[in-house]
């Protein structure tokens, strides 16, 4: 149940192959707008070729579009939710995941495109929330829809701290949206905000 977002949300959750065979605690990889099984399957496969620690995958079942953008935009009626939406992450589902899991600290966050915008917005502004956020395909305009996070970013990141936090980036080829997207990099770039590790692959 979340009081945030008013409703009950359906999380899936996959534990590592070897989980009940152990007694360690496991990083918490959160998803939406992505297919559980291929997230899953991929962490699977990475930390099975040492890729990667072996994870605890959480996917979000019944989000809306309108969780991943920060203000109301024409077209999508139920926009505007996405401090509601981090706040859900932050004050309700880390901590039922940590209650009922053995969860280690370390939290990352996937989505793309809608969510990959959001997954860009919840690290410019609430970078306690998660250790690192993968993006793919962001829209941070929201399909030209928001300027909310290009006309506020060189504000988000005076104002926040970024201690040991990490952003990766990663578009294909989306004429309008990849220089838009070289725009945002060229800004991080240029600030080099304390604390911060980022990644862009156009």
């Amino acid at each position: 149940p979340s009081r945030h977002l008013n409703k009950d949300m359906i999380i899936d959750v996959g534990l590592p192959a070897r989980y009940a065979d152990k007694n360690g605690r496991y990083p918490v990889l959160v998803t939406c707008q992505s297919h559980f099984l291929h997230v899953s399957g991929i962490a699977a496969d990475l930390a099975a070729k040492n890729g990667v620690p072996e994870l605890i995958v959480a996917s979000v079942r019944n989000y809306s579009s309108g969780d991943f953008v920060a203000e109301r935009i024409e077209g999508h009626p139920d926009s505007g939710g996405a401090d509601r939406f981090i706040a859900f992450f932050r004050d309700e589902l880390i901590p039922a995941l940590d209650a009922r899991f053995r969860t280690h600290p370390f939290r990352i966050f996937y989505s793309g495109s809608f969510g990959g915008g959001f997954s860009v917005y919840m690290f410019l502004t609430q970078p306690a929330v998660f250790n690192a956020c993968l993006s793919a395909t962001p829209a941070i305009d929201y399909e030209g829809g928001s300027t909310l996070i290009m006309d506020n970013l060189r504000s988000y990141l005076a104002k926040n701290t970024y201690q040991d936090r990490f952003l990766y980036m990663g578009v294909e080829n989306e004429p309008v949206l990849i220089p838009l997207l070289d725009r945002f990099a060229g800004i991080l770039r240029e600030a080099e905000p304390k604390g911060v590790k980022w990644e862009y692959h156009p």
